[in-house]
């Protein structure tokens, strides 16, 4: 076909050549998927004509595709490029390249070589057509992927002759394919996973999963990780796994492992976000790992891409967040579950020589405050005490506010005593102040030592709070350090009145000064819901006069607000409190008029009230500690004598 003088040499050609001629170009014209009409119809000057016709065609085909076509003569087994495109892709094979070069070259990639062993082993078993997509290296190193087909020509007997091999370079068409479909699956884990507007990756990564074996990647790949990522997958995940922190190690090596990865994969689990911290640029880091795992469209391999993402920031916002939830927000000092945390994490850790302690503080007289001056004011001074607390304490130290007018400081090194009971005397004489109208803020004190009082929060928050406890039965305005014989008192004095007056023997009795309880016939009544036990409080407090629901919110639950959850609540309390009552036939110990409430004082006897008749025989009563158990009524009258006779 290449000879341009074969159309003038017709004459030349014997009965023989005709007739094999004629075949050759009936198989050509099936290869060009020309419709071939009967041998008996065709003429010598009929194939010379389809043949120039399927020259020129030919050449042009060869000018104008990128497609590398090579023909393959079984005979004298080898590859023979045809057209310029061939042979520049040819170029680097020195003489004829033949079916065990090829089968024995670099050309193909290593995962691809088994592949390729079974598309020439069916080329060479004649069997007629075959494809297969392969990554094959070009001279610039770089590899590409080439969709590659055979068709083969038979002679009359069935016996193969040559095939033509055409391989199509589909790199960009392969890269589109998986882009699209990782766009996808991104979207769709995005949704689920991550916001929309935070996806700024900064490194994408490709490997084989199935090879192990590095494919590509996009973005910047630090210098201390590039040998182990451009290597395989295995050796990526264990450079990395270096720099994860320790706790953080093993399930990191564990979530990424080709055995985890392969067998949810065969379970329909085809992505996950995962973040975890590492040692990077001398600093921790958190990122975010958004791996998918995707079958390649083009062969059997399943390819992972990792999508890694700096979300150090994030990390650190979010733990603002948790460190705001540890701050009253009152005072903007950290809260009982800060403080408990705090202690608890220090008292798992023991240094001989290192003694610690907590302090309970509770301010004296701001019942006053919030009846007289009202709750914002209330919340003012509780600000300007926390602040003043700050001012005072040491930088190891910690001050939170335990609840109501509570507070409490850790003390991160106590040895010295001395110096500590110096500290509380400073405290309590920074926070005592002189207010609006005359009212007087003092602060009272407990101390509990770690490790001799005890060795976790619960202990020496309860032996603080009974050291507590003493300094306000001791005058306020002063602090206690807590010892063993205070326990014998405390409990005593929980369960029986400071000093109980005969009559309490008999009828109905009321304690204030100490505990709060009510007695009927020299026994304590057991008022099993606490906040009806403390609404009874309340009434006795505020001596007959009537107490509106807001009142009783405002006391009960100290910064809800009045609505129809609290009113209903408040109705619910005021039925258990008189449920109980209804026990004991006392139901009329408490009145009710209008939704409104009050105690009925004609049918009880109390310490308060005697106190404050101003009689002689109860002038003993009152110790300097009223209603305990309630720290809104603690001081409510933080100078009795000022009330006597009333």
């Amino acid at each position: 076909m290449e000879d341009k003088h074969i159309w003038n040499t017709r004459e030349h050609l014997s009965p023989k050549d005709v007739s094999e001629i004629q075949f050759e170009i009936i198989q050509l014209m099936k290869l060009l998927n020309y419709d071939v009409p009967p041998m008996s119809d065709l003429t010598v000057d009929d194939f010379i004509s389809v043949l120039k016709e399927s020259s020129l065609l030919l050449q042009g085909v060869l000018n104008n595709v990128s497609t590398v076509i090579a023909k393959y003569d079984f005979c004298s087994d080898h590859f023979e490029p045809i057209g310029a495109v061939a042979r520049e892709f040819f170029s680097s094979v020195s003489g004829k390249l033949t079916m065990r070069q090829l089968r024995d070259s670099k050309l193909v990639a290593e995962e691809n070589i088994e592949e390729m062993g079974l598309f020439l082993d069916k080329m060479c078993n004649g069997i007629p057509k075959g494809e297969i997509n392969i990554k094959i290296k070009r001279e610039n190193k770089s590899w590409q992927w080439y969709h590659c087909t055979y068709v083969i020509a038979f002679d009359q007997n069935r016996v193969p002759l040559y095939a033509i091999i055409f391989c199509k370079d589909i790199t960009e068409i392969r890269d589109k394919v998986l882009a699209a479909q990782r766009f996808r699956d991104f979207m769709r884990v995005g949704k689920q996973k991550l916001e929309v507007g935070t996806r700024k990756v900064v490194l994408n990564i490709e490997y084989n999963l199935t090879k192990d074996s590095f494919e590509s990647s996009d973005g910047v790949v630090p210098d201390c990780y590039r040998e182990a990522l451009t290597a395989s997958y295995t050796e990526a995940i264990q450079r990395f796994g270096q720099d994860i922190l320790p706790s953080y190690r093993e399930s990191f090596l564990n979530s990424f492992s080709r055995t985890v990865l392969w067998d949810a994969f065969s379970h329909g689990v085809s992505h996950d976000v995962l973040e975890f911290p590492l040692y990077f640029n001398g600093k921790q880091t958190w990122v975010r790992i958004l791996y998918q795992l995707l079958r390649d469209p083009y062969n059997a391999c399943v390819n992972i891409w990792l999508s890694c993402r700096d979300v150090t920031q994030e990390h650190e916002s979010a733990l603002k967040l948790v460190e705001r939830a540890q701050f009253d927000p009152v005072t903007e000092i950290y809260n009982r579950a800060a403080l408990m945390d705090k202690i608890q994490e220090k008292c798992a850790i023991t240094m001989d020589g290192i003694c610690r302690a907590l302090i309970m503080l509770d301010v004296d007289g701001f019942g006053q405050i919030n009846d007289v001056l009202g709750h914002a004011y209330g919340d003012k001074v509780l600000k300007d005490i926390a602040k003043t607390l700050k001012l005072v304490i040491e930088p190891e130290d910690m001050v939170a506010r335990i609840g109501g007018d509570e507070f409490a400081i850790y003390v991160n090194d106590s040895s010295d005593l001395e110096s500590v009971k110096e500290r509380l005397r400073i405290i309590i004489a920074a926070i005592y102040r002189e207010l609006k109208h005359g009212i007087k803020v003092s602060m009272s004190a407990g101390i509990a030592l770690f490790p001799k009082h005890g060795d976790n929060f619960q202990t020496l928050y309860e032996k603080a709070d009974i050291a507590l406890y003493h300094a306000k039965l001791n005058g306020r305005n002063r602090y206690v350090i807590y010892h063993e014989q205070m326990q014998n008192i405390a409990a005593s004095s929980m369960v029986t009145p400071i000093e109980k007056p005969s009559q309490s023997d008999t009828g109905l009795y009321i304690r204030t000064f100490g505990y709060f309880d009510l007695f009927h016939n020299g026994e304590a009544i057991l008022i099993p819901n606490p906040k009806a036990k403390e609404l009874l409080a309340l009434l006795v407090d505020r001596r007959r006069g009537f107490v509106s629901p807001g009142e009783i919110i405002a006391c009960l639950w100290e910064g809800e607000e009045a609505n129809q959850t609290t009113f209903a609540r408040c109705r619910k309390v005021f039925m258990l409190l008189r449920n109980t009552l209804k026990e004991y036939h006392l139901e009329e110990l408490v009145e009710s008029k209008k939704g409104l409430r009050r105690l009925n004082t004609g049918l009880v006897s109390c310490d308060l009230y005697n106190y404050l008749s101003g009689k002689a025989e109860y002038a003993h009563l009152f110790k300097g500690v009223y209603m305990m158990n309630y720290s809104w009524g603690e001081f409510t009258f933080p100078e009795l004598n000022s009330l006597r006779g009333e």
